[in-house]
């Protein structure tokens, strides 16, 4: 599942992976770093179930290139 981010956030308008705000009590299914001039990104990865939200949408992994992804999501996403 994928979530079109808001135009005032961080990657404006890109699609990009859902966030939470805690980590579930489990495993994660997955992680990546990223480096940034300025920063470096950490993140961990969750299977949910979740109802989709209107800016979601569940898309298959051969539709990613379709989609304006940010460059560390997309990476990630071409090696699950």
């Amino acid at each position: 599942m994928l979530e079109k981010r808001d135009a005032s956030s961080v990657w404006p308008n890109l699609w990009s992976l859902p966030e939470l705000l805690t980590a579930p009590d489990s495993e994660p299914f997955g992680q990546f770093t990223h480096t940034f001039s300025h920063y470096k990104l950490e993140a961990s990865i969750w299977r949910q179930p979740t109802t989709l939200k209107p800016q979601q949408q569940r898309v298959p992994l051969s539709a990613i290139g379709t989609l304006g992804l940010p460059a560390p999501i997309r990476k990630y996403l071409q090696q699950v």
